[in-house]
């Protein structure tokens, strides 16, 4: 794990068969994703994602994890991503007995690797820890109290009238984790997605009028050190962050519609009133 940039960000950290799991603080997580994905060369899209705020019970240790630091915590949203060589198709519920598939888009760049990104909101009670050393029937006395104060706390709409912390529980797959396809920066980097933030920078300049692709490839040159100024920084292979002419052609394009869609039915809104 000390080999990965990503896993220096995850703290409480553990191994799950292929997956390093931990702890990720809110301000860290867009960087921790960013590493990973820089260092895995693989690019992930959501699969499913969905909320448990009306979960009713309080938890002390996370399945799994070794280390019960005595902090209760209830489970929040959820958010699961796939990798981008995933399966070709996944199952949605039904309420009838006949089984429904939806088949994915870009099959193509399918390969049924089995590689998947979980993120979980935990919220946290940092004032009803328990750290004061006592036996098995007075800690779960201890506890009980304690959850039962947190329920009590929680109102109508699902919020609680407790002080409480966000934090995240992640699990990210190591490259054991991907299956049928190749992880080699020369082979998948090319496989990639651009980059949001790249994206967002293409789209200002094409609001600027730069359209010389020397010029743009020098401020998205900076603009990556910028983006990747506290993690790990790409190679230079990586289509994510110096994407071929044809990509930065068809943002600009898309930017430009988008632009000129907006001023129409600004312009047509401003001559109806």
């Amino acid at each position: 794990m000390a080999a990965f940039e990503f896993a220096k960000k995850i703290s409480n950290k553990f191994v799950r068969g292929n997956y390093i799991c931990g702890i990720v603080d809110p301000p860290d997580l867009k960087q921790c994703l960013l590493d990973h994905s820089i260092e895995t060369c693989c690019s992930f899209s959501v699969r499913d994602s969905g909320s448990r705020s009306e979960e009713t019970k309080v938890f002390y240790k996370i399945k799994g994890e070794e280390i019960d630091h005595g902090v209760p915590f209830v489970h929040g949203d959820f958010i699961r991503l796939d990798c981008r060589k995933g399966p070709l198709y996944y199952k949605l519920k039904s309420s009838t007995d006949e089984e429904v598939v939806r088949f994915r888009a870009q099959t193509t760049l399918k390969c049924d690797c089995p590689a998947t990104i979980l993120i979980h909101e935990l919220k946290i009670f940092p004032q009803e820890k328990i750290t004061e050393p006592m036996g098995v029937r007075r800690k779960k006395s201890a506890r009980a109290s304690s959850s039962a104060k947190i329920m009590a706390s929680k109102n109508s709409d699902g919020s609680y009238n407790l002080p409480w912390e966000s934090i995240f529980f992640v699990e990210l797959p190591l490259h054991d984790a991907h299956e049928n396809h190749s992880l080699s920066p020369d082979v998948a980097g090319f496989s990639q997605r651009v980059n949001y933030d790249v994206k967002m920078e293409f789209k200002e300049m094409e609001a600027m009028g730069v359209k010389d692709m020397d010029i743009l490839r020098a401020l998205i040159a900076k603009a990556t050190k910028n983006i990747c100024s506290k993690g790990v920084q790409p190679p230079p292979n990586s289509r994510a962050f110096d994407p071929p002419d044809k990509d930065i052609y068809n943002i600009l394009q898309a930017a430009a519609k988008a632009r000129e869609s907006y001023c129409f039915r600004y312009n047509y809104l401003i001559v109806d009133l």
